[in-house]
């Protein structure tokens, strides 16, 4: 008898909280491929950080890439890094991450860092829409 009252009480209160936790842990909104290439005045870079971010209310999560010598990226998800970008209308900003890795922890003995974005790009959000099919053309030419 005590246990069929647990089971029961289990049934009415535990597994709906379970079922509305588990609901919302998920993001309902896909992904799609993004790619592009960034050049600086119209020459590839290599070691350029990307990120995605959405704007439109309840957004969710952002996307990160780092271009290779020939200046290409591909985006990644910044929470589960799974690839891709989510779609819709998303700022993007840019970092230059070369001599980033591995720096000194101790910013007093750090050297200067001295970016090779133009001044402009380096505190520039731009915009782009992540069509809903995806995207290789998410290219941005900084000056």
């Amino acid at each position: 008898m005590l246990m069929s009252l647990l089971m029961r009480a289990c049934r009415l209160v535990v597994l709906p909280w379970a079922v509305l936790w588990i609901a919302g842990c998920g993001d309902d909104r896909q992904g799609v491929a993004v790619s592009g290439k960034i050049t600086v005045n119209g020459q590839p870079m290599a070691d350029i950080g990307v990120t995605f971010e959405p704007v439109s209310a309840g957004a969710g999560r952002g996307s990160y890439g780092k271009t290779d010598a020939q200046g290409q990226y591909s985006l990644r998800f910044v929470d589960t890094d799974g690839s891709g970008a989510l779609v819709g209308k998303h700022q993007v900003a840019f970092t230059d991450m070369q001599n980033r890795v591995g720096e000194s922890p101790d910013a007093g003995n750090a050297p200067p860092f001295q970016s090779r974005l133009p001044a402009a790009s380096q505190a520039a959000r731009l915009d782009f829409e992540v069509p809903a099919g995806g995207t290789k053309a998410a290219d941005f030419d900084l000056k």
